[in-house]
């Protein structure tokens, strides 16, 4: 956008370039902003990830927040030093996690579930009092990793190591083609600084992992139009516990209206079944497919001419402004496109510098020929 802007070579319409902030964080930027100044009815939105595929529509979402209040009692560090107590600090790791959107269909673990899955399997067969947990940075991103400080009885340590082995083994087994790498990591702990080396009471751990394993997660529903599109699901993108609460956030996505609010409300009832206070934030439309567009099929005649075949025209489990900016300019028509870029929400996020310029030479044509 600043490209076409700054070059005065160029023989283009008007431009008008919307830039927003806070897009991955709940779309906030484009929920505020003010249009009146614009005046165009087209919209050019470069915000996809594959080079040949036009979005056209995609789904709306809304995050919600839960907090669960919990007492703290022993100190870790004055067990460990009578002897009675071991802590261990258990990692879950290595999973392939991706955007909660576009890759939720792939069925992949989310590390917060399992490490909820984890802690209450290891609760049959040891006395294990919880100090720390956390898991995810974003809510709209699936949890790569997911850890807890734990406290074992000592005498159960053959069990609770024994326990772990197995646990391992099954997890590795369970998600083996889709996440190849996870693993577990044990290590000792000797102080947790932040929690003052303090455990949770263990009702307050029941509420925890009853949560955590019964909160629904990933895709709840295919789209029946569509094949092979996600219709609705939702993602446990954070767990945070602290010194007073237990911290989780989801994020949830529906192309159907009704179905987002349906799984709203369940969220919402299972917080609060435990006694937890919610709130939902960052809700926004879903962008609706439209029968008629003359923009769509613009860009589908340059792409031909270029690239010698068709582009694919689809309809996105992710969300985008599109819907957000549509419902403050009726009738505007958009197209989200963009170059390849993979791992997008993760550590290994790259772009492909050869599929910019080709993307780049493709929105010069779009425009000059409008």
């Amino acid at each position: 956008g600043l490209a076409l802007l700054s070059d005065d070579t160029l023989q283009l319409p008007r431009i008008e370039l919307v830039i927003t902030t806070d897009e991955e964080v709940g779309m906030d930027g484009a929920a505020v902003i003010d249009l009146t100044p614009c005046k165009a009815m087209m919209m050019l939105n470069i915000d996809s990830e594959e080079e040949g595929q036009f979005v056209a529509a995609c789904a709306g979402g809304i995050r919600v927040n839960g907090n669960l209040d919990v007492t703290r009692e022993k100190e870790c560090c004055d067990v460990a030093k009578e002897g009675s107590y071991c802590t261990r600090k258990v990692m879950l790791t290595g999973f392939t996690g991706g955007h909660s959107g576009t890759e939720i269909g792939k069925h992949g673990a989310n590390a917060n579930k399992v490490m909820g899955w984890f802690l209450n399997e290891l609760r049959k067969e040891a006395d294990i009092k919880l100090c720390t947990l956390q898991g995810g940075e974003k809510d709209n991103a699936i949890p790569l990793e997911a850890q807890a400080v734990i406290s074992i009885k000592a005498e159960q340590m053959d069990r609770f190591e024994a326990a772990c082995k197995k646990l391992e083994a099954d997890m590795k087994k369970t998600y083996q083609n889709t996440d190849p790498d996870c693993k577990m990591i044990v290590c000792q702990e000797t102080c947790c600084e932040d929690m003052q080396c303090t455990w949770i009471a263990d009702k307050d751990l029941d509420i925890i992992l009853a949560l955590l394993n019964e909160a629904p997660n990933g895709v709840q529903k295919m789209s029946e139009e569509l094949p092979g599109l996600v219709q609705t699901s939702l993602n446990l993108g954070i767990m945070n516990l602290n010194k007073e609460d237990f911290q989780v956030a989801f994020s949830l996505r529906s192309s159907v209206a009704s179905e987002k609010t349906e799984l709203t409300d369940t969220v919402c009832a299972l917080i609060g079944k435990y006694q937890g206070t919610f709130a939902t934030l960052n809700d926004y439309p879903a962008w609706e497919y439209k029968m008629e567009s003359p923009l769509r099929e613009h860009m589908v005649a340059v792409y031909e001419k270029q690239y010698g075949k068709k582009p694919e025209v689809l309809s996105l489990h992710a969300g985008l402004e599109c819907g957000i900016l549509a419902d403050k300019r009726p009738g505007l028509d958009c197209v989200s496109f963009g170059p390849d870029i993979f791992d997008i929400h993760t550590t290994r996020e790259r772009m492909s510098i050869s599929s910019v310029q080709r993307t780049w030479e493709f929105l010069l044509e779009v425009i000059e020929t409008l």
